[in-house]
């Protein structure tokens, strides 16, 4: 694993935390332990790197699947100005 390779490697943990965001849907897995996990892994990315345009993506997906909407869209907005050329972003 990444992760374990490097520790220091930022993009690894916002894999990681993708992952477990989409493992309620693909593998059955509980949405809430899921979206915990999911946010360890990105808090930890972000205190990595927090200008890291993919990881404020991925923390957006996250506040989307919570329903916190303006959250969400703040974060998006900051993984396009960070990372202009990440389609996830979009």
């Amino acid at each position: 694993m990444a992760i374990e390779q490097d520790p220091q490697f930022a993009l690894a943990y916002v894999g990681l935390s993708d992952s477990y965001l989409l493992m309620p849907n693909y593998a059955g897995s509980d949405h809430e332990q899921s979206i915990s996990k999911a946010e360890a892994a990105i808090n930890h990315a972000l205190t990595i790197n927090p200008l890291l345009g993919e990881a404020h993506a991925s923390l957006a997906g996250i506040k989307f699947s919570q329903g916190q909407l303006l959250a969400a869209e703040a974060s998006y907005k900051k993984a396009i100005e960070l990372a202009p050329n990440y389609t996830n972003s979009y």
